[in-house]
């Protein structure tokens, strides 16, 4: 479980059962009422990185729009009806690569606790139409689990209507050891070769957890997907990427994975900007990518070839059907 020193508290969700259940996790911890979220997390001038070595968390309530169209830098699986919510915002996690960082001015995790108003705002939307959700778009809501559930209460509500489809995406964790699950709960783990788990992943969990993830969900029966995205390109990338295909091979069974997402890094050049700004050691970052259409992205030609060379790989293990790309080759 992760340690928070100092607890933001709105005062109007102060006594909400979620917020009285989470503030038990730290009794020794802080506790500051502050009048809206906001004003501690959309600060100007925080720093990112600084933050990210000792983070607050802030209990707040979701306002506004709680369910948004999916964005276009992500893979909807062919979905008609595809959308994200945010639960949580920001991840527990270092990735060097995270969006996240350029998004948010703060490091500070925010829970939104009124969790019954984004589900019966997607009961509306169901009424219309069935709705495909990626619930862990924000966070990786795995990872926050131990604390408020969020992962349990997302599943059991999917199993209860029929025409709603949710993605939980995850680097590694431990699933609830009562979990309702059926064909529309979607486990997405991430993958990544050791070294790129070591080196531009820290804090997240290890490659061997993550295969244990997978291992466990498809042992409970859920659907899993396998995801390489993004896929990075370093020195050695093609060969670790080999290793890791064949160390899943020898670990899952490959006919019981639903689907492959594969993808090349990208991201929004404001976020690029800011991020550039705060890590310029980064290796992953600094990679000379172009910008197209306000995107940065591997040259056309090498995100060609590092596309199909994956593919060709994945293929060998899985029928490239089940493959699916964030943008076609």
């Amino acid at each position: 479980m992760p340690d928070f020193s100092c607890i933001y508290v709105e005062k109007g969700i102060r006594h909400h059962f979620r917020t009285e259940e989470i503030l038990k996790h730290f009794p020794g911890a802080e506790v500051i009422e502050i009048n809206a979220y906001e004003d501690i997390f959309n600060r100007s001038r925080q720093s990112y990185l600084l933050q990210q070595k000792s983070r607050a968390l802030i209990l707040a309530e979701h306002r506004g729009q709680l369910v948004y169209q999916g964005s276009p830098v992500c893979q909807s699986f062919d979905q008609n009806y595809f959308y994200y919510t945010s639960s949580i915002m920001n991840c527990l996690y270092d990735c060097s690569y995270c969006w996240l960082k350029g998004l948010y001015q703060s490091a500070a995790v925010v829970i939104f606790v009124n969790l019954e108003d984004t589900f019966h705002e997607v009961e509306k939307m169901l009424e219309e139409h069935p709705v495909y959700l990626c619930v862990s778009y924000d966070t990786d809501l795995l990872g926050m689990e131990s604390i408020c559930h969020y992962v349990s209460a997302w599943c059991e509500f999917a199993c209860l209507h029929d025409n709603l489809s949710i993605e939980i995406r995850s680097k590694g964790g431990v699933l609830p050891a009562c979990l309702s699950v059926c064909e529309r709960t979607i486990l997405a783990v991430t993958v990544s070769p050791e070294r790129a788990c070591s080196d531009y992943e820290p804090g997240a969990p290890s490659l061997e957890k993550r295969i244990a993830l997978l291992q466990e969900g498809m042992k409970r029966g859920m659907p899993v997907r396998l995801c390489f995205d993004p896929v990075l390109v370093y020195p050695g990338w093609q060969k670790e990427n080999e290793a890791l295909l064949q160390r899943l091979n020898e670990e899952i069974d490959f006919s019981q994975v639903r689907d492959v997402s594969l993808g090349t890094f990208r991201l929004s050049a404001s976020y690029m900007k800011k991020m550039r700004k705060e890590d310029p050691s980064s290796v992953i970052l600094q990679y000379p990518y172009v910008c197209t259409d306000g995107f940065y992205h591997l040259e056309d030609e090498k995100e060609k070839e590092t596309e199909e060379t994956m593919l060709a790989m994945i293929s060998q293990y899985i029928n490239k059907e089940k493959v699916f790309l964030w943008r076609s080759l």
